[in-house]
């Protein structure tokens, strides 16, 4: 019943709006299919704060490194990242993982979290580290990892991406894109072997992911600029307010 109201709400909003903005283009082509003129579309994606993050000096500690940002909940599927962790803890020697994010939100979530981590004996190389200044993870991480379960636009890969870490993710929201449809990188949700495999690619390839990570952080600094999305929207309202159709 709720789905036929949204799509009957949709519809009316799409008629008289001038425009139709998407974060990417999945969201967009969604929206046409839900009665949105083509011509009324526009894709623009949130961006961050790149210098921010070009800040972020790299330095190589000893094993390997495997983190995911974000807060400690059920959407984020941490369990998952878990069972990864074991798997992963038996190929790459000198592993560690990182749970970067908040652990109060769902005080049994967590408490599930941490007795799954005892019972594959990973205590000695999985942390939760609460809210942290992620600057000082993305310094040395080899890789970023996202579990979730529904994302839109997550911006955790595009500051990854800047500071120079390359991703393992879902295939959530737009994730594929980010990612270039790369399925080296990408898994279906809760699938731990999949997401796994990713990782140890990245392990055995290090050569290969240098071009990587740059065509990543080029791709950063070329759509998802925040100072450039900014400009789009004030140049979108500027033309709306003056009457005119909307420019970018």
């Amino acid at each position: 019943m709720w789905i036929k109201i949204y799509s009957s709400l949709s519809r009316l909003s799409y008629k008289y709006a001038d425009l139709i903005i998407s974060l990417f283009e999945y969201n967009r082509r969604m929206q046409i299919e839900l009665g949105a003129e083509d011509s009324k579309t526009l894709v623009i994606p949130n961006g961050i704060d790149v210098e921010r993050f070009l800040s972020v000096k790299r330095e190589k500690k000893k094993g390997f490194h495997i983190g995911l940002v974000g807060r400690v909940v059920p959407i984020k599927d941490i369990k998952t990242f878990i069972a990864m962790a074991k798997i992963v803890s038996g190929a790459i020697p000198e592993v560690q993982f990182y749970c970067i994010g908040p652990t109060d939100e769902d005080p049994a979530y967590y408490e599930d979290c941490k007795l799954l981590v005892n019972s594959f004996h990973l205590n000695d190389k999985f942390h939760f580290t609460g809210r942290q200044d992620v600057h000082k993870y993305y310094s040395f991480l080899d890789v970023l990892l996202l579990t979730s379960i529904r994302e839109a636009q997550p911006l955790v890969l595009l500051e990854g991406f800047c500071s120079g870490v390359p991703a393992v993710a879902t295939k959530v929201g737009n994730v594929p894109e980010l990612l270039d449809y790369d399925e080296r990188f990408l898994a279906p949700s809760k699938d731990a072997e999949k997401l796994a495999e990713g990782v140890e690619y990245i392990y055995k390839n290090p050569e290969i992911m240098k071009n990587i990570v740059v065509r990543n952080r080029e791709k950063v600094l070329k759509f998802y600029d925040r100072r450039k999305v900014y400009k789009t929207y004030y140049n979108i309202y500027k033309s709306l307010a003056e009457g005119e159709k909307w420019q970018v």
